[in-house]
């Protein structure tokens, strides 16, 4: 059912978010109407016969690798741990305090 874009070594469908039904387009109206672009979260990709989510996908991962073995993909790596545990202290600090955090 897919078909081929991205790119263009395998066919692609897209799963609508709402109603999980497939889709070859991506797009997708919601209950208001409103046209919205399926994230990638939705994509799969049509590899060896087999349906499977775009990070699976051979040439996504040989991307991500190649990414991540250079500087910047090594900085962004430490910046998103960085964030993960500035999170994950000021989670715990609210727990230990009973603080509830407000938002205006």
């Amino acid at each position: 059912m897919g078909r081929i874009m991205g790119s263009g070594k395998y066919p692609m469908r897209y799963i609508n978010p709402i109603t999980g039904a497939i889709s070859p387009t991506s797009q997708y109206v919601n209950e208001q109407g409103i046209k919205k672009q399926i994230s990638t979260k939705y994509q799969e990709y049509e590899v060896n016969g087999e349906w499977l989510k775009s990070h699976l996908a051979p040439h996504v991962r040989e991307t991500i690798r190649k990414i991540l073995n250079t500087k910047q993909g090594y900085m962004l790596y430490i910046l998103r741990q960085m964030g993960c545990s500035s999170k994950q202290r000021e989670k715990k600090r609210q727990i230990s305090t009973g603080r509830e955090r407000v938002y205006r």
